[in-house]
């Protein structure tokens, strides 16, 4: 079951247009599950994730972070547009 802040952030991502569109359940992957995987793909677009995508690639492995641990898996890729890769300097 969401509760009322998780349901607030899929609105907020843009993930749906009001709080009455967000489904009252969703499935959670655990990570050592996700890290199970033996290809990764991860498609990061936009730039309400920029942030995210900056600390998972420029701050230590821990649980702070949780995707840091993608840095990890033998065969992960990570696909970012400009707007999700906008606060990395490359």
């Amino acid at each position: 079951e969401l509760d009322q802040a998780c349901k607030q952030q899929q609105v907020n991502d843009g993930c749906f247009p009001s709080l009455k569109d967000v489904p009252p359940k969703a499935v959670s992957l655990t990570v050592p599950m996700l890290m199970s995987g033996k290809h990764l793909v991860v498609v990061v677009p936009g730039i309400r994730k920029a942030q995210a995508v900056h600390d998972t690639l420029n701050t230590e492995v821990s649980e702070k972070c949780p995707a840091t641990i993608l840095r990890r898996h033998p065969d992960a890729i990570l696909y970012l547009d400009e707007d999700s890769a906008s606060k990395l300097s490359i």
